[in-house]
């Protein structure tokens, strides 16, 4: 009788543990910023704000949740936002854009 509690206590554990693990970890999303002439822009991740990155620019991104915001420095300059997996492919062309991350769905607009 003991030991097959602690055989059900074993199991129990077992799943319980792999039931807070994200299997989707391993998808790895590529994003890359584009223009049609080299041109300085902001961008806000997830509350962190990186300033005068210039366009190219590309950054790989592994986490299953992720807020951005990309600014161009100038009014009028415009930012293209292509956002890759295995799975497809996302872009936006604007003057400020914002690309929400949560697990395989993207979102993105974009503000002039």
């Amino acid at each position: 009788m003991k030991k097959a509690i602690l055989t059900v206590i074993g199991i129990l554990a077992i799943l319980l543990t792999f039931s807070f693990t994200n299997s989707n970890f391993n998808n790895e999303i590529t994003i890359k910023v584009t223009s049609e002439e080299p041109i300085e822009f902001d961008l806000l991740q997830n509350g962190v704000t990186t300033k005068g990155i210039k366009t190219p620019y590309e950054f790989k991104f592994v986490e299953n949740k992720g807020d951005f915001i990309f600014k161009s420095k100038r009014e009028k300059e415009e930012l293209k936002i292509s956002v890759e997996d295995k799975n497809g492919s996302l872009t936006n062309e604007s003057g400020i854009i914002v690309l929400i991350i949560e697990n395989e769905n993207w979102k993105t607009f974009g503000m002039n």
